[in-house]
C-alpha cells in the first residue's frame, strides 16, 4: 500500500502461483514462432514486470483463449492466476475498512518505479549484483558518519575468462552469502540482452566506437554490459550451477532508500 501498488502486487503474487505462462512447442518451426510471440512480451525491467503486463494484456483480449493460443501462452495458467487473483482481491477488499490504502484497485500506472521498489523492498534478500561490478569481497559496510550503510563496489582488477555460457549470462553475486549465481536461460533478461543496455553513458559511447571500428574482441564484454548490475529474484534452481529466476531489474541507491539499517545488515 506504501508504494500505491496494490493492483500490480496481487497480480504479481498471482501469477507466481500459476505454472508457467508461456508454453514451449516440440516442434523446431513452432518453437521459433513462440519464442518470437514471447519476446513482444519482454520487458527490460524483468520477469515479472514483462508477467504483469502479459497478464494485462490477456485481460484486455477478454481472456480470450485464441489470442492465447496465437500467442503460444498457458490459457489454463492464466485462468489460475485470475482466479487466485479474484480470491486475493476478496481477502483484500475484507480488510479495506480498516486501511483505505488496502484498495486492489490503487495502481502506480503508468508508472513503473513504485512497483519495482516494492518488490526490492519484499525480495531484497534475493538480491543480486553482476558480477563483473564487484570484488569477490564485495561487502556491505557501514558508513561511520551515520547509522546508514553503503554497498562497496571494488572492482576487481584481475578479470579471468569465463566460458561462453558464463559470458552470456554473465554470473551474478547474492549479497546474502556471496553466491556465485546466473541468469536463467527462459528469463527475459536472457533473451533480450542483445537489445537493451544497461551500460553507463561513457560505456555505451566506448561500445559504439569499438562496434563501428570492428572490435570484435570486445563482445564478450558487450554482452556483460547490457545486463543490469543489480537484480532481485524468486527463487533458485540449483542443477550444475545456481540459476536466478523470475527476476526485475532494480536501482543500487534504493537498496539504501528503501531499506531499514536492520534489513542492510541481514545482506551483509
Amino acid at each position: 500500500a506504501d508504494y500505491n501498488c496494490v493492483s500490480e502486487a496481487l497480480t504479481a503474487v498471482s501469477v507466481l502461483s500459476a505454472e508457467s505462462l508461456f508454453l514451449q512447442p516440440h516442434g523446431e518451426h513452432d518453437k521459433a514462432s513462440a519464442a518470437q510471440a514471447h519476446k513482444a512480451f519482454a520487458l527490460r525491467d524483468g520477469d515479472l514486470p514483462s508477467m504483469v503486463g502479459l497478464y494485462n494484456s490477456w485481460l484486455k483480449a477478454n481472456k480470450d483463449k485464441k489470442w492465447a493460443a496465437r500467442n503460444f501462452l498457458s490459457q489454463r495458467s492464466l485462468q489460475h492466476a485470475c482466479s487466485v487473483r479474484e480470491q486475493l482481491c476478496a481477502l483484500v477488499r475484507s480488510h479495506e475498512t480498516l486501511h483505505s490504502r488496502l484498495n486492489p484497485d490503487i495502481s502506480c500506472a503508468p508508472e513503473r518505479e513504485p512497483f519495482l521498489r516494492c518488490l526490492l523492498a519484499g525480495l531484497f534478500l534475493n538480491t543480486a549484483r553482476r558480477a563483473d561490478t564487484a570484488s569477490v569481497a564485495n561487502t556491505v559496510s557501514t558508513v561511520t558518519s551515520g547509522s546508514r550503510f553503503s554497498f562497496s563496489k571494488q572492482s576487481s582488477s584481475n578479470s579471468t575468462s569465463s566460458s561462453t555460457s558464463e559470458q552470456l549470462t554473465a554470473p551474478y553475486r547474492t549479497l546474502r552469502g556471496r553466491q556465485m549465481v546466473h541468469i536463467h536461460p527462459s528469463s527475459v533478461l536472457f533473451s533480450t540482452q542483445h537489445r537493451y543496455s544497461y551500460a553507463t553513458p561513457t560505456q555505451s559511447t566506448n561500445n559504439s566506437n569499438n562496434s563501428s571500428s570492428g572490435g570484435s574482441s570486445k563482445n564478450s564484454k558487450q554482452r556483460k554490459e547490457r545486463l543490469p548490475p543489480l537484480v532481485v529474484f524468486t527463487e533458485l534452481l540449483v542443477t550444475s550451477k545456481q540459476y536466478m529466476r523470475t527476476l526485475t531489474v532494480v536501482d543500487e541507491s534504493w537498496l539504501q532508500e528503501e531499506l531499514t539499517p536492520e534489513q542492510l545488515l541481514l545482506l551483509r
